[in-house]
C-alpha cells in the first residue's frame, strides 16, 4: 500500500510563485523516505498540503488513501507532524500539552497519561513534566514537540526540518530518538531536510527537490547512477610503479572509476597477474552528499577524496 501519494501536485501562491510544480511521488507503507532540498525548495509546502493545512492549486495528494482536504479528521488521527517550530502552548506545562493534544486526537485520559509518561521517559524529559514550556530549552521543546506528534501512535510521521536550530550533537541525539521510536512502532516517515548526511544515515529511499520540482527519486544506487557518481577503485603500489588508465592522486594512491564494486576482485587479480605489488586497496563509494551536489550541478567530481 502507498502511504503517501502525489500526482502532479502544484501549489502556486498569490505572488505566482510555484512552491510545488507537477510534483509526483509515492512512499510505500513502512518506508523511511528522505526528501532533500534547500531553503525554498518546497518541502514545507508539501508537508502543509499532506497534512491539510494548505489547498493545492492543482493535482492530487493522499495519505493512506485519504485526501487531506476531504478527510481532515482521518488525516489528523493517522498522521503526526513535526516541524522546526515546536507548535506547543508555552504557558502550559509539558504534561498538560501532551494530555491536551492526546485528547483532541481521540485518546482517553488514562491512555493519554500512559502514553505521555512513556514518551517523556524515552525522550529524557520526564523530569520536566510539570515545568512550563516557555522555560524549556530549544532541545527540550523539540523533544516535547516530538512527543506531541507521537501521542496518538500515528501510522505516518511527517518531519519538516525537525532539528533545525539545534547544535550537531543535540540534533543527532534527537534524530536517533525519533528513528528508534519509528522503528519500534513501524511508522511510515517522510523526512524533509537540507542535510544529506542526516538522510543517508536514517532513510532507505530518497528524493531531491529543487524549486518545487522532484529531480530525482530512488534508493542510493539509483540516484548515484542518475547523477553519474560512480564508485572508485583505489590502490597503493610502489612509488616507482605505474598504472595505465589510472589517475595518481597527491596522497600517492591510484584511482579508477568503476561501475560496480563487484569489479574490484577481477581488477586486483589482473594487477597481480601483471606483476604489480599492491600495498593497499579499497573502494570509495559516493555519499548522498556527493550525489545531491552532483544532481544540483554543484560539483563535477563526485567522490573527491571520498568526501
Amino acid at each position: 500500500m502507498e502511504a503517501i501519494l502525489t500526482k502532479k501536485l502544484t501549489k502556486i501562491y498569490s505572488e505566482k510563485v510555484a512552491a510545488l510544480n507537477d510534483f509526483s511521488f509515492t512512499v510505500s507503507e513502512g518506508t523511511v523516505y528522505g526528501l532533500l532540498g534547500g531553503k525554498g525548495a518546497g518541502k514545507t509546502t508539501l508537508v502543509k498540503l499532506l497534512s491539510g493545512l494548505e489547498k493545492p492549486t492543482s493535482g492530487e495528494c493522499a495519505v493512506l488513501n485519504w485526501n487531506p482536504m476531504k478527510a481532515p479528521e482521518q488525516i489528523h488521527q493517522n498522521c503526526g507532524v513535526l516541524t522546526q517550530t515546536a507548535g506547543l502552548y508555552k504557558q502550559m506545562t509539558g504534561w498538560e500539552n501532551l494530555l491536551f493534544f492526546g485528547g483532541i486526537s481521540g485518546l482517553k485520559r488514562t491512555e493519554c497519561g500512559e502514553r505521555a509518561a512513556e514518551l517523556m521517559r524515552e525522550l529524557g524529559i520526564l523530569p520536566l513534566r510539570d515545568q512550563k514550556v516557555w522555560r524549556y530549552t530549544t532541545s527540550e521543546a523539540q523533544r516535547l514537540s516530538l512527543a506531541r506528534a507521537l501521542m496518538h501512535r500515528p501510522r505516518v510521521l511527517l518531519l519538516d526540518e525537525p532539528v533545525s536550530g539545534l547544535d550537531s550533537d543535540t540534533a543527532s541525539s534527537v534524530l536517533n530518538l525519533i528513528f528508534e521510536i519509528v522503528k519500534n512502532e513501524g511508522m511510515t516517515v517522510l523526512f524533509c531536510t537540507r542535510f544529506p548526511q542526516e538522510a543517508e544515515a536514517l532513510c532507505e529511499k530518497f528524493g531531491v527537490l529543487s524549486h518545487g520540482c522532484l529531480i530525482a527519486d530512488g534508493d542510493l544506487n539509483t540516484l548515484s547512477e542518475k547523477a553519474g557518481c560512480w564508485p572508485k577503485a583505489v590502490v597503493r603500489i610502489p612509488e616507482e610503479d605505474h598504472l595505465q588508465d589510472w589517475t595518481l592522486q597527491e596522497d600517492g594512491f591510484w584511482e579508477k572509476k568503476i561501475q560496480n564494486e563487484s569489479e574490484m576482485p577481477e581488477i586486483l587479480r589482473e594487477m597481480v597477474a601483471k606483476g604489480h605489488d599492491i600495498y593497499e586497496a579499497r573502494i570509495i563509494k559516493p555519499t548522498l552528499t556527493n550525489i545531491y551536489k552532483a544532481l544540483l550541478g554543484g560539483m563535477t567530481e563526485c567522490t573527491k577524496s571520498g568526501q
